[in-house]
């Protein structure tokens, strides 16, 4: 992560990322929901919903990223997601 902004409240968030040190602007992972059975009502819907997207910073030992004791996982609602040029989420929607 190179940085971020924040429509409301980045000095919250500043203050966030400024608690913990070490590796906390990596990316630890990435998750792309593929489940179109999931429904949700909420923007925030479990991350195996379909087009889900979620962004995971700092700590996890799964792939070794283990500078920091933070962890943090993003929900991102309405996402787009864009890999070698090609849209795979459009909006939070697979694309077909």
């Amino acid at each position: 992560m190179t940085g971020f902004k924040a429509r409301e409240n980045e000095k919250c968030l500043q203050d966030f990322f400024a608690a913990y040190s070490g590796s906390k602007d990596v990316v630890a992972s990435v998750q792309i929901g593929l489940n179109p059975a999931l429904k949700t009502q909420s923007k925030i819907a479990p991350p195996n919903t379909a087009g889900m997207f979620w962004v995971s910073l700092g700590r996890d030992d799964r792939f070794g990223v283990t500078g920091t004791t933070m962890n943090w996982s993003i929900p991102v609602s309405n996402a787009t997601v864009t890999v070698d040029g090609k849209n795979i989420v459009e909006n939070g929607r697979l694309v077909q």
